[in-house]
């Protein structure tokens, strides 16, 4: 199960800003789910959101539609995918 509440507000509004870039390069990709895939992504494998909005084109679409093709809707987990701006602990 997803810990949504354990999401910081002030990456909700990253992640808003990221999928609003996503979706200028593929408009086919429903926003809703990304945006739930890259928030509960957040959640299971912490990310350095601002150096990904702020990544070249080739970086962003790796990582953002990497966790939209590998994340687990049911645990949050990313599956068998790294992103390149995880934050290993």
């Amino acid at each position: 199960m997803i810990e949504w509440n354990k999401m910081k507000e002030e990456d909700v509004r990253v992640v808003q800003q990221i999928v609003q870039r996503a979706q200028e390069m593929r408009p086919e990709v429903d926003a809703t789910v990304l945006g739930m895939d890259l928030n509960a992504a957040q959640i299971t494998t912490p990310m350095d959101l601002q150096a990904l909005l702020e990544a070249d084109d080739y970086q962003f679409a790796h990582d953002v539609f990497g966790v939209h093709r590998h994340i687990n809707r049911l645990t949050g987990e990313v599956e068998h995918f790294v992103p390149r701006f995880a934050i290993s602990h």
